[in-house]
């Protein structure tokens, strides 16, 4: 139990039981999952593919978003970016200040480097998981899938501008 929850509890505050099962109506917050993710990409009008692992995969012009719902009890959004270009070995000092400044002037998008290829080359990932234990509206799901798209077009500029990496 989370430490927050464990305090209400003390004083005396119950959590509401939820119902098993329910008909969950259009407006209301429900579980996040890879089918609710294909609604709003469509919704997006967001082309995509389904990979091995079961993940969305939608690409654009020099970038991909990986789409997921992971966690134990399913229920993290997990959305990841990734440059197209790799960046090369020589330039890892470079790729990783690079990604550091990213992440110190921007909140939403966090950047990393990524394992190795087999050539030495780096991939350069940018990603943003949200956890939605307790559901999401459709709205909001689109929100965030809308904002995360967004947000990799303008990390994937600056990357090759001021970033300097692609």
């Amino acid at each position: 139990m989370s430490w927050w929850r464990k305090e209400a509890v003390n004083l005396g505050h119950r959590e509401p039981e939820l119902p098993a099962e329910r008909e969950w109506l259009p407006d209301e917050a429900r579980p996040i999952t890879l089918e609710r993710v294909k609604e709003t990409l469509r919704r997006l009008q967001i082309r995509f593919l389904t990979d091995d692992e079961g993940y969305l995969l939608a690409l654009w012009e020099g970038h991909s978003v990986l789409f997921g719902v992971e966690g134990e009890e399913d229920n993290v959004l997990v959305m990841r970016a990734r440059a197209d270009a790799l960046v090369p070995q020589e330039w890892a000092v470079r790729a990783y200040t690079a990604v550091n400044e990213w992440n110190r002037t921007r909140r939403f998008l966090k950047a990393f480097i990524g394992t190795p290829a087999d050539s030495g080359s780096l991939p350069v990932y940018g990603e943003m998981q949200v956890y939605l234990g307790t559901g999401v509206h459709d709205a909001l799901l689109d929100d965030l899938v809308d904002c995360v798209t967004s947000v990799a077009g303008a990390w994937m500029e600056w990357l090759s501008d001021e970033g300097g990496l692609i």
